[in-house]
């Protein structure tokens, strides 16, 4: 068999319960895009709209979905503006948009943008390293944020609230984790045995570099 013959890919007649009419199936035949197709039905129920192409990685071939363009009112916590919502219609990216809320409650700064398959995707300034702007209920000063950009450790920031402990706080230094290229905790020695004390798990206690 051929090179060319093994990076064939066969078009279905039919995807998650749609039959491909034959200018989709002409399409992706000659690599082209499909028209908006309507009415797939996802694994767990839910009806969605888009368009199809193929996609060519490590030499093989996949027909992928590139999904209607859903322009969000809001992200992560922050509000989108009319400027920040008309440079995602027009396929652009963003201007840098501060104070997103991760899950953890830290908070990022970040621009936003469409991939390929318009899915909504976060890029993050300074190498892709997040710096927070605040953690754990905690504004960070000026100069803690400039020490972070600089790979320095900051001052012992204190009241941070502590995610493993609703309800109880705890201080902390930062500290860049340049391995990981993410912000990360260290710990004074007399608030490590403070946990211990308190029946947190050892290691984790004792370890002086601790992931937000």
């Amino acid at each position: 068999m051929s090179e060319q013959a093994k990076n064939e890919i066969q078009i279905p007649v039919e995807i998650l319960g749609v039959e491909l009419p034959g200018d989709a199936i002409e399409a992706l035949k000659s690599g082209q895009e499909t028209n908006l197709i309507e009415g797939f039905t996802s694994k767990n129920g839910k009806s969605f709209n888009a368009h199809l192409f193929i996609d060519e990685r490590d030499g093989e071939k996949r027909i992928m979905f590139k999904f209607e363009k859903v322009i969000p009112n809001e992200v992560a916590g922050v509000k989108l503006t009319e400027e920040a919502k008309l440079a995602l219609k027009q396929g652009k990216e963003t201007e840098l948009i501060k104070d997103f809320t991760s899950k953890n409650g830290i908070k990022y700064n970040a621009y936003l943008r469409f991939d390929k398959h318009n899915k909504l995707q976060f890029r993050f300034p300074e190498n892709k390293l997040k710096i927070p702007v605040s953690v754990g209920g905690v504004k960070l000063s000026e100069e803690d944020i400039e020490k972070l950009k600089k790979g320095e450790r900051t001052g012992l920031i204190r009241g941070i609230n502590n995610k493993n402990k609703p309800g109880t706080k705890i201080d902390a230094y930062l500290k860049v984790d340049k391995e990981k290229k993410q912000v990360v905790f260290e710990f004074p020695e007399k608030t490590r045995e403070t946990a211990v004390q308190n029946g947190e798990d050892e290691k984790k206690a004792k370890k002086p570099g601790m992931s937000m």
